[in-house]
């Protein structure tokens, strides 16, 4: 969870260790996607009408990103992508969702959506600038729901270290 541009698709990618979530410069997940384990690699896509359509991989940016379905156009209530991710071998699954404070307003309404269903939560912040008052408030709103959240300081390696302790000092407080 986090607010749009903070690196939530490629911190997951990074988790499961292989870049299955497009990501990009702009605003790009308009559709929550689930990641589960499996021996092989495969996607579907669950429509908001309750049909769902097995897909290739490298086509989930054609349903989850908003260049190529803008504003969910499509009706895409989430995709579901499996991968032969260690990670997740244990069942657990992890879920990209759009980002909050989006020009899309669609995008920030998807994620407010999910988040009754989250069992454990990882915001992801940045560090320059760091947390804001949208994401703040979404992990009071995420609080009253897990007791299990873990917040991620991301581009952190892109200030000095004086500055990368005033961001952390900062977004705790």
């Amino acid at each position: 969870l986090g607010q749009l541009k903070r690196g939530k698709s490629t911190l997951l990618n990074a988790l499961v260790g292989e870049p299955v979530l497009p990501v990009g410069i702009v605003p790009v997940t308009s559709a929550v996607t689930i990641l589960r384990h499996a021996p092989e690699r495969a996607a579907r896509v669950l429509f908001a009408d309750g049909g769902s359509t097995a897909i290739d991989l490298a086509d989930l940016a054609t349903y989850v990103a908003e260049e190529h379905n803008p504003e969910n156009a499509k009706g895409v209530a989430a995709a579901e992508v499996r991968v032969p991710s260690p990670l997740l071998a244990s069942g657990m699954c992890l879920v990209d969702t759009p980002g909050i404070g989006s020009v899309f307003a669609g995008n920030t309404a998807v994620t407010k959506q999910f988040l009754p269903h989250v069992d454990a939560a990882l915001v992801v912040i940045g560090a320059d600038p760091p947390i804001s008052g949208e994401e703040l408030a979404m992990i009071e709103t995420v609080a009253r729901e897990t007791r299990e959240i873990l917040v991620v300081l991301d581009k952190a390696d892109r200030l000095a270290a004086a500055e990368l302790a005033e961001a952390h000092a900062f977004a705790s407080r």
